[in-house]
């Protein structure tokens, strides 16, 4: 029992963070979503794996014996699995899809949503334009996801403490002992914890088709600050990206050279990306995040960044190194 109330105590605490809709807020009702679906997991693959260890002697027995078991009673995963299970998110949101306990859209948002985590926490890449309708998302589905894996072997000791009657009221639930393990608890608890901070596609899809079209707006806004046609654009992104290649093969042309060396290299280049491609992927993103179903749209984000994300670095770069080329020349000027 105790470890049911933890669960909803850290969701109660993490939709407090969402409701007041600060980054900072938001940022923190991320971890903890993120750690509630974690510790659910766990709890759920280690009962899996202790029911499967005492079960042990018996497939030992039957194998000895030429027995064939039920499939129910056979181990469904291999030492690897489950070690990497043990340890690890994403290995063990995929085992728990194989095993039945996670669908496919609770899995692709676990899952997605745990690197935009890790990447937000730990790469500083903090999507803040998705923040709050991603946060709402991940709240949802945990919340809904406590109902199948929340409630389950839960132990309580008669009669009720003080914390356990307060939260029998928190979520209007019967006064009954077998309530904890009732439908009534399964279906009430989650309904009473999303009050509120109820889940919205629409608002969802648009975030993100908002920040992939923004995105791609402002790489195109940096470029301009500096070039005034597309073939312009196209041609400089390419002399850098040939300037970069040269670099990594730690050889560079010298300036006489430079045209003949570039004109041949560039013959069978392949751009890693162009002014035309940064244009068709901003009228793409509304029609491919167009599916209606939270998961899927998820999903073709990732899928979408994916792809855009090193071209956006690319441009990034670019752009801080055409800065620093002119600073340089204007430091010069100076006397600097």
């Amino acid at each position: 029992m105790k470890r049911l109330l933890l669960i909803y105590e850290q969701l109660e605490e993490a939709k407090a963070y969402l409701v007041s809709r600060s980054r900072f807020d938001l940022r923190l009702a991320l971890i903890l979503a993120d750690n509630v679906a974690e510790l659910m997991m766990f709890n759920v693959l280690r009962e899996t794996f202790s029911r499967d260890d005492w079960l042990r002697p018996l497939r030992k027995n039957a194998e000895q014996l030429g027995v064939t078991l039920d499939s129910a009673l056979e181990v469904k995963y291999t030492t690897e699995e489950r070690k990497r299970a043990e340890q690890e998110f994403e290995p063990m949101v995929r085992l728990l899809h194989r095993l039945s306990k996670l669908s496919s859209s609770d899995a692709t948002i676990l899952r997605i949503s745990h690197r935009l985590r890790r990447d937000a926490f730990h790469r500083g890449q903090l999507r803040e334009d998705i923040l709050e309708p991603l946060v709402c998302l991940l709240f949802n589905t945990v919340a809904v996801l406590t109902e199948s894996l929340a409630f389950t072997n839960l132990g309580y000791v008669a009669p009720l403490d003080d914390e356990d009657q307060a939260f029998v009221r928190r979520y209007e639930l019967t006064t009954s002992i077998p309530m904890f393990n009732s439908d009534e608890a399964r279906k009430n608890c989650p309904a009473k914890l999303v009050e509120g901070v109820e889940f919205d596609l629409d608002s969802f899809r648009n975030a993100l088709i908002n920040d992939h079209v923004g995105r791609v707006q402002e790489s195109l806004k940096g470029l301009d600050g500096f070039y005034q046609t597309d073939d312009e654009k196209d041609l400089e992104l390419l002399k850098y990206q040939f300037w970069k290649e040269m670099a990594t093969q730690g050889w560079q042309p010298k300036r006489d050279e430079f045209d003949a060396v570039f004109a041949t290299w560039q013959h069978n280049a392949i751009p890693i990306v162009t002014t035309k491609w940064l244009r068709q992927f901003e009228t793409s993103v509304s029609r491919r995040l167009n599916s209606r179903h939270a998961s899927q749209v998820l999903a073709t984000y990732w899928g979408l960044d994916e792809d855009f994300v090193p071209k956006e670095r690319f441009i990034d770069d670019h752009i801080s190194a055409v800065d620093e080329a002119i600073q340089h020349q204007i430091d010069l000027a100076r006397g600097k």
